[in-house]
């Protein structure tokens, strides 16, 4: 038999009970123990203690946020609200901020005409904060009454002065009858100083306990924040790692996509006007009784205020709708009947007023208790007690509960229904200290035991069922515009509350998986206590402190899988994202950004999953940016082309070309006699591979020539290929042909490494035509590109290519000549460069064709100026996942030398260069990708999309190199110099970089 409950609430805040005999919507119910909200004032929770100092604990806008974000990537940063001006990545207000979000405007305006932006509001809490650390070391150790004559002089020096200079004219503004100086008097006095004709006295300073010196700063900082006219930051925003940028993130990838409102239900006392039925997004059922306090508040937390009061909650406000059941009465007091009654109406679908249909409530927030316990029996009767319930209608939603404030720690184990009754989310209190809070009751060893258990039988650890989240001095509003500080584990429940909605607004199938999503907020949590050592459950923490931007991330990348997509059709079975993710920490496109189009990944529960869009750049392994880890990566000039050096400087005289005394920068053929009446000669040089690969062999860079009087034949192995298909004299370094460096014809330098053969003939007169081929099969330095390990099969392994050349050179004088040519590169498994960890991707790789026209003219016996210029064009073959868009992809190159030779002495080489890389201009890339294409069933399909090929860093490099030899050929001295604009593309995120360096080498 249930008899009448007792229970107490006092409107907005209470922590005694009085007792009170009227149930609602039912016979009147007995329980163990009254029903109480779990709400109540600050100071009776903190006993003989004290709240630590403001800075340090109690931190509205300073901490780590690490937020996954929705549709795009882990992006692991420092955000603070509050940061300097110059930082203008993390700057309220700016195009791009990682706590706030995105977008110049503030979306959390609560005042237009006196808004003031964040931006602006910065740098004055940043001194502020400054100066009150100061200032609190100088009040702890103040004992004489000059010292506190001192310490009054300086609060309103550097505290109340700056603020009137900064708050004065908003205030003036806002309230004509007020200023900092009564704001600031009001504070004190409260704190327990005293003031005479409004002079504070000084003396009265020493009875300012430490608490409530902490106390007058936070409250000082939220009656200054009350005239900015936009939203607060508040410190439980970064103990839970949350952020408006992750809120925004989800609801704009949700909210045109997800047909039906998600629905949040609160058993709590109405958040609107008595007697009103709905007012914005909130629904009230129940009990038209009306509190403005403990509804509000919880409400606010959830979703953010509809009061203009500028507190925010977990979710955007207006992304779900509230429905709040009030199961009170007048004498503020309810029983487990009314309770059962308000769960029944919030599971069930309904209506709004205007007709709009609804489904149940996926969660549901219950910020009450009963006195001496964390969880009492009396929620299990609730479900097998009301006939609705009992059929199971509960168990497709998730039931969080606060854990109480009595600071108790429970070892009476609970009954509980598994298969009928709801999910379960028990939520302490977290400190602001980073500990649980004095007053906040804990799981203790008590047991959840199935109905169906033997006795004595547990079957889950109520600590599994756990989690603690800020609680303490928590922001919040009353309803009527009004902010205030409170503290209970009612103000943690709703953030959990809030993250269990985030969690359904972005995935809306979860809402009929609460064990899922439970699982998924409980695992995600911060370990704390044992859980830190052991993995298991601890007694006080349970599973550890709220992470919201840990519940919206993977809860372990390597678990994660995802469908290659091949000849336009899905694999049957996913692949593990681990060889992809997991491998690589650094990457870069070439010519274009990858940056926008992405992969999905899926993390599976059972027979249910979370999509993940991850950055394609991720899965995408190439050479094209500056830097790379923050290291510059062109020592390759230092450690190849200064050490190029043969015996040299004879001149080598191709037939039919222009005499040319630069046929390499520093490194000439040596003759080795004749064939009939063929010329013959050698170049060799050290191996060169480009950065991120791997020599395989020792066999070096050779070139051999057979000259004739009419014809020339090339052959060899290595990266000189480029530069003798080319016969450009002016580039005839392997750098000029490298992609992300040079100009010249960057296709051949795409294939040049492996063997290669050019044959040039002259059909008339100073006409000369050459046919060239190269080809590449290059294994990747797993260590330079952070691919952990090779993945057998992975498409990055390796890089394969070849290239075919015709070039036609004109003599038009004995100086000057013209050259125009046709190249054709192949790139088996890539794209200008680039390859995909994921064979799929690229599995019939690309086709680039480009057209060069240059020339080279010799102005006098050692001066040589060339310059040459290259528009390309590629495609993809149909059938691979990432592809060029059907009109392809469209690039160009080009470069200017001016070389030198005998400039200072016989012998030494100097050349100036001017080049452009290869740069896309125009063209879109696609990518096909298996993800979700209905937000409200998680239903799959392929999806493609597409970005613009063009890049908006188009760098212009300036390089500088001189070598000379010396005593007697025998040592050789180097000097480089390169200046790169227009490279923000870079990781290190710099607008140019500069690199020099020099060498001196001795040969024995």
């Amino acid at each position: 038999m249930i008899t009448a409950v007792t229970r107490s609430l006092k409107r907005a805040a209470l922590t005694s009970a009085s007792l009170g005999a009227l149930a609602l919507g039912g016979t009147a119910t007995a329980a163990t123990g009254p029903v109480l909200p779990q709400y109540g004032k600050i100071t009776p929770f903190y006993g003989t203690g004290s709240i630590t100092p403001f800075y340090g604990k109690i931190t509205p806008f300073y901490g780590k946020i690490t937020p996954f974000f929705g549709g795009s990537s882990s992006f692991w940063t420092s955000a603070n609200p509050f940061a300097p001006a110059t930082t203008t990545t993390t700057i309220y207000g700016t195009t791009t901020d990682a706590f706030w979000g995105t977008g110049t405007a503030d979306p959390y305006v609560t005042n237009p005409s006196k808004y003031i932006s964040y931006k602006t509001i910065a740098p004055f809490w940043v001194t502020e904060s400054t100066s009150w650390q100061t200032l609190m070391t100088s009040w702890a150790a103040a004992k004489t009454t000059a010292d506190y004559t001192a310490l009054a002089t300086a609060l309103q020096s550097t505290i109340v002065s700056p603020a009137n200079t900064f708050w004065g004219t908003a205030i003036k503004g806002t309230n004509a009858s007020t200023s900092v100086a009564a704001i600031t008097q009001s504070l004190l006095t409260s704190a327990g100083a005293t003031y005479t004709s409004g002079t504070l006295n000084a003396a009265s300073l020493a009875s300012v306990t430490p608490t409530n010196q902490a106390m007058f700063f936070l409250n000082f900082y939220d009656q200054m924040m009350a005239y900015s006219g936009t939203a607060h930051a508040d410190w439980w925003m970064n103990a839970a790692d949350w952020s408006p940028a992750l809120a925004q993130q989800v609801a704009a990838g949700t909210a045109t996509l997800k047909p039906t409102p998600l629905v949040v239900g609160m058993l709590d006392f109405t958040a609107t006007s008595a007697g009103a039925s709905t007012k914005g997004s909130i629904l009230s059922y129940g009990s038209d009784v009306f509190s403005d306090g403990h509804g509000a508040a919880v409400q606010g937390l959830i979703s953010g205020a509809v009061d203009k009061s500028g507190i925010l909650g977990v979710m955007p406000t207006g992304s779900a709708k509230i429905a709040v059941y009030n199961p009170y009465d007048s004498t503020n007091t309810t029983d487990w009947t009314s309770i059962g009654n308000g769960i029944a109406t919030l599971v069930r679908p309904f209506m709004t007023t205007s007709g709009q249909p609804l489904m149940g409530a996926s969660v549901i927030n219950a910020s009450l208790g009963v006195p001496g316990s964390t969880f009492d029996s009396g929620w299990s009767t609730v479900f097998s007690g009301n006939a609705i319930l009992a059929t199971g209608a509960a168990n497709k939603t998730l039931l969080v509960v606060a854990a109480g404030n009595e600071g108790i720690s429970q070892t009476t184990n609970v009954s509980w229904d598994f298969a009928n009754n709801p999910s379960l989310i028990l939520v302490g209190s977290l400190g602001t200290d980073g500990t649980i809070s004095n007053f906040s009751n804990k799981p203790g060893t008590a047991c959840l035991t199935a109905t169906t258990a033997a006795a004595g039988t547990c079957t889950q650890s109520l600590a599994s069922h756990f989690v603690v989240a800020p609680g303490e001095l928590v922001l919040i509003s009353d309803n009527a515009g009004h902010i205030s500080r409170q503290t209970g584990t009612s103000l943690a429940a709703p953030l959990v509350t809030g993250a269990v909605g985030l969690l359904v607004a972005r995935w809306p199938w979860l809402a009929s998986q609460p064990d899922v999503t439970s699982n998924i907020i409980l695992s995600s949590a911060k370990p704390m206590g044992t859980r830190l050592t052991t993995g298991v459950a601890d007694p006080v923490y349970g599973m550890g402190a709220l992470d919201i931007a840990a519940s919206q991330s993977p809860l372990k990348w390597s678990t994660l899988r995802f469908f290659q997509v091949n000849n336009g059709a899905t694999a049957s079975v996913p692949t593990s994202l681990a060889t992809v993710i997991s491998t690589v920490t650094s990457a870069s496109a070439s010519g274009w950004s990858a940056s926008n189009l992405y992969f999905t990944a899926y993390e599976y529960f059972g027979s249910t999953y979370r999509d993940f869009q991850v950055p394609m750049s991720t899965k995408l392994v190439g050479q094209s940016v500056a830097t790379l880890n923050g290291q510059q990566t062109f020592q390759s000039f230092l450690n190849s082309i200064m050490t190029a050096w043969v015996a040299g400087g004879a001149k080598l005289v191709d037939s039919g070309s222009t005499a040319s005394g630069m046929s390499g920068f520093m490194a000439s053929s040596l003759p080795l006699g004749r064939v009939g009446d063929m010329q013959v000669r050698m170049r060799m040089a050290p191996a060169e591979k480009p950065l991120g690969y791997v020599k395989t062999d020792d066999r070096p860079d050779s070139e051999m020539a057979f000259i004739g009087r009419s014809s020339t034949l090339r052959f060899g192995f290595g990266t000189m290929g480029a530069q003798a298909i080319g016969g450009q004299d002016g580039f005839a370094s392997a750098d000029d042909y490298r992609i992300d460096r040079g100009g010249a014809n960057p296709l051949l330098g795409l294939a040049s490494g492996g063997a290669f053969m050019d044959y040039r003939t002259r059909v008339a007169s100073g006409v000369n035509l050459n046919f060239g081929l190269t080809q590449r099969d290059d294994l990747r330095d797993t260590q330079t590109f952070g691919i952990a390990n090779r993945v057998a099969g992975a498409g990055a392994v390796r890089y394969a290519s070849s290239a075919s050349h015709v070039g036609l050179d004109v003599s038009v004088t004995p100086a000057l000549m013209l050259h125009t040519s046709l190249t054709r590169l192949d790139e088996r498994a890539g794209l200008l460069g680039v390859q995909s960890l994921d064979r799929a991707d690229l599995a019939h790789g690309s086709v680039t064709t480009g057209q060069s026209l240059g020339f080279d003219l010799q102005l006098g016996d050692d001066l040589v100026i060339s310059a040459t210029g290259m528009l390309a064009h590629t495609q993809t073959p149909s059938g691979q996942a990432l592809h060029t868009g059907a009109g392809g992809i469209q690039s160009s190159a080009g470069e200017v030398a001016l070389s030198k030779a005998n400039l200072f002495a016989e012998g030494d080489r100097a050349r100036l260069t001017l080049s452009r890389s290869l740069q896309a201009d125009s063209g879109q890339i696609a990518y096909s990708t298996v993800g979700v294409i209905d937000r409200q069933t998680g239903a799959r399909g392929l999806v493609t999309t597409s970005v613009s090929a063009a890049t908006d860093r188009q760098p212009v490099a300036f390089e500088m190199m001189y070598g000379r030899l010396l005593q007697r050929r025998t040592a050789d001295a180097s000097l480089f110099l390169r200046l790169e604009s227009g490279s923000g593309g870079s990781p290190s995120g710099n607008h140019g970089d500069v690199v020099a360096g020099g060498r001196y080498h001795v040969a024995f």
